[in-house]
This record gives C-alpha cells, structure tokens and sequence, in this order.
C-alpha cells in the first residue's frame, strides 16, 4: 500500500511538470521519480 501510495506521487509530480512543459529534462524526470542517477540511466536505455 505504502509503495502505491508512493508510485502515485511520483505520478502527479510528471504530470504537473508536464503541464507545464511538453519537453522535460532528464535530470527533472530523474528528480521527480526519485531515483538514483545510475538506476535511472539504466532504466532509461531499458525503455
């Protein structure tokens, strides 16, 4: 439950950046989904 909680914060955080702005930075996106840069490159080349 704590986990989905979680995952839907980090949600609405893209989705207010995205209203915002159709274009994110990387380092935003990494930000807001609260991720280590290096798990993040990898998951990034995973998509």
């Amino acid at each position: 439950i704590r986990l989905e909680k979680e995952d839907k914060e980090r949600i609405e955080r893209i989705k207010s950046m995205m209203e915002v702005s159709n274009r994110l930075r990387l380092d935003m996106m990494r930000i807001a989904l609260d991720m280590d840069e290096k798990s993040f490159t990898e998951k990034v080349f995973q998509w």
